[in-house]
């Protein structure tokens, strides 16, 4: 091809738009006479003959990415660069105290290293170079690509002053870290040793990046997916003096993959593992308890449950079911994994304890799983003590109903007045005696609720201390479809905002329910007829919003309108320039003329 023909790019991207020779292309495509210049096209550039051959055989590539295309191993490369550019712009802002990654929330304030910010952007530009590794390994075998730019980005980050930055380690996105990891597999390719060389560059990244982090799931998925024969011989370098102290910390990358590899590989070095660390992660105890079973010693596997059971309280002593029972399930950390698994455990030595005609623990094993599944559910929880009481000791029984009891009124105070003390005073605790025994504890329950009435209507600062709970009650009661009728906003406004959850709620008006026609004659109205005024706060203490007190007022109104006239005739005087106020009071539909 001569000098002026080659020119005639050139010229077409001087005269032509973009748009413009994207048609010109198009049509020569289709008239095929591309089809006819491959050897042409190869004698000037056998990368664009082969890209252009490849692209005439696909048929459909409209909703491919170009990493999908067959796309030339120049544009390849001038996309990698692009967005290896666009990585550099992000690494290059690190470590300079006024770069884009350093936070100051306020002027006055101690600006700080924004080291998720960071993460979340290189996150953005992994997410696209993923797709293009495959091709760019191939093309540019970059061995150290990655490894020194993880340095790179450390030792910026160590730049910053450690009052900036407070030490921590800047934890790097999934995406990020399959980039980093596929790259380094890809290029040992032609490895003798390759598990083994990939492991401990891996692992030398670890130690090498203080201020970098990976991502820990997805190293343990990327290595756990290895093909089998890298996966033994990563599992035998594991196991050398080199990887001794890490392999023994069971929050380490490399216990969980060598503790994995165990799994596949050397079943007693497994149980072994799960033996030695159980006490630090009750987890461990699962495969342990399994293989008991397996091997149907259920003395055996009943020790494994109890000693799961210490590491799942974080403990070190034995936890059995007639000791006491088993703590609520934290709301932190991972609850319903926990739960779950409290859960299955009962199962297990429920099981168990079938096996080895053990009738009294498994009594106790399903009162436990049924207090913990359906605390609030109180016919089902004393089916459960009327069996126990069947199988098991009167005196556990008793001890049990006792410390579930107390749960209950602790779901049940609104008040917060019974979270770190029993409270037998409560209203609650005696209804649940109510339901267990109506004819022995009923007239018990109303003497003390009329004891309690009273302390309502005498003493002013108890009905404010109490008034939760006397909503609760108010709310319960047979007469609160009357009610909710009757004084709409009242219920809306004060009492239904004080319910409990539905299961807890259900078992409270069923226990109301076993009082009979008295429980039909409990009426807490003269409380708040007497004492509802003095809820209600002060309009301007919460703000210029006073949507919130027009509506409590309405509640008054219905409760007790010499009350409700009374306390509008003193905001005349107080607040009478609070025009809010008072449009908020006409917006509710309020007298107070």
């Amino acid at each position: 091809m001569n000098e002026t023909s080659q020119d005639w790019g050139k010229k077409l991207f001087e005269v032509l738009t973009i748009e413009q020779i994207q048609r010109l292309l198009d049509v020569v495509a289709s008239s095929g006479i591309l089809a006819q210049l491959d050897q042409t096209l190869r004698a000037t550039d056998a990368d664009l003959a082969s890209t252009v051959l490849k692209l005439l055989a696909e048929q459909d590539k409209s909703e491919m990415s170009g990493a999908e295309l067959g796309v030339s191993d120049q544009k390849t490369l001038e996309t990698w660069d692009e967005l290896w550019n666009e990585w550099s712009n992000h690494v290059g802002e690190l470590g300079d105290e006024e770069g884009e990654y350093v936070i100051r929330e306020h002027h006055w304030e101690t600006p700080y290293f924004d080291g998720s910010a960071f993460a979340d952007d290189l996150e953005k530009v992994a997410e696209k170079m993923f797709l293009w590794i495959d091709r760019v390994v191939a093309i540019r075998h970059d061995v150290v690509l990655f490894a020194e730019e993880l340095k790179e980005m450390s030792d910026h980050i160590s730049d910053y002053p450690e009052w900036m930055y407070g030490g921590e380690r800047c934890h790097m996105g999934p995406r990020v870290t399959e980039c980093v990891l596929k790259w380094t597999w890809l290029v040992l390719e032609d490895s003798s040793a390759r598990g083994e060389t990939f492991l401990n560059q891996v692992h030398a990244l670890e130690q090498d990046c203080d201020g970098i982090v990976l991502d820990n799931t997805q190293c343990f998925n990327f290595f756990i997916q290895l093909p089998e024969d890298v996966r033994r011989a990563i599992h035998s370098c594991l196991r050398t003096d080199r990887y001794a102290d890490t392999i023994d910390n069971p929050r380490s990358l490399w216990h969980k993959i060598h503790h994995h590899f165990n799994q596949e590989f050397d079943h007693p070095a497994y149980l072994q593992s799960c033996e030695t660390h159980l006490c630090q992660d009750w987890r461990y105890g699962v495969p342990l308890i399994a293989e008991a079973i397996k091997e149907k010693d259920y003395a055996l596997a009943e020790s494994w449950i109890e000693r799961t059971f210490a590491s799942f309280l974080g403990g070190e002593e034995r936890w059995n079911p007639e000791d006491g029972l088993l703590p609520p399930i934290s709301p932190y950390g991972r609850p319903q994994e926990r739960s779950d698994m409290a859960i299955k455990l009962l199962t297990q030595w429920e099981e168990i304890a079938s096996k080895r005609a053990m009738r009294a623990r498994l009594a106790a094993c399903r009162l436990q799983r049924i207090i913990l599944t359906s605390a609030s559910d109180w016919p089902e929880v004393f089916r459960a003590f009327d069996q126990f009481q069947i199988d098991g000791k009167k005196e556990t029984a008793e001890k049990l109903f006792a410390e579930w009891q107390d749960r209950i009124v602790v779901a049940c105070d609104l008040n917060n007045s019974a979270r770190d003390k029993r409270d037998e005073s409560s209203w609650i605790h005696r209804l649940i005696l109510v339901r267990r025994d109506p004819q022995k504890h009923k007239q018990a329950f109303l003497d003390h609720l009329d004891i309690w009435f009273d302390c309502h209507r005498e003493h002013p600062a108890f009905f404010e201390k109490q008034w939760r709970s006397l909503a609760l009650l108010t709310d319960i009661l047979p007469t609160a479809s009357q009610l909710k009728k009757r004084c709409p906003t009242f219920h809306e406004r004060v009492l239904a905002p004080n319910r409990v959850e539905e299961t807890l709620e259900n078992s409270l008006r069923d226990a109301i329910s076993f009082l009979g026609p008295e429980g039909e004659r409990i009426d807490p109205m003269s409380i708040w007829h007497k004492h509802l005024h003095k809820l209600i706060t002060n309009p301007g203490d919460n703000g210029s919003d006073y949507r919130e007190q027009a509506l409590w007022m309405k509640a008054l109104l219905e409760v007790n309108q010499a009350a409700y006239e009374k306390l509008v005739a003193a905001w005349r005087l107080t607040h009478r320039r609070k025009r809010n106020l008072w449009s908020e009071m006409v917006a509710v539909g309020l007298p107070f003329g």
